[in-house]
């Protein structure tokens, strides 16, 4: 199982109008995502199932709304939906 990533300056990087207090309040699995995405991951629902994250496009909201600015498409053959961020932009 993949270990939790903690709040640290790791998601300092992510925008500049996401307080650090407001990553705090981020569920274990929403932390988890946000860290895939600033490491530049395209995440899908094979990459959630792979790290066994549950409703995957719920964090996504959870992160949206904490203020990061995540992109989305649909891929053509899962019919689901990949996020990543533009990181080092």
């Amino acid at each position: 199982m993949t270990q939790m990533p903690s709040p640290g300056p790791l998601f300092a990087l992510a925008d500049s109008n996401v307080r650090r207090d407001d990553v705090m309040r981020l569920s274990g699995q929403t932390r988890q995502v946000a860290a895939a995405l600033q490491r530049g991951e395209r995440i899908g629902m094979e990459w959630a199932d792979l790290h066994q994250v549950k409703r995957l496009a719920a964090r996504i909201k959870d992160l949206r709304d904490a203020g990061w600015v995540i992109r989305s498409e649909r891929d053509p053959a899962t019919k689901c939906a990949v996020y990543w961020m533009e990181v080092g932009k």
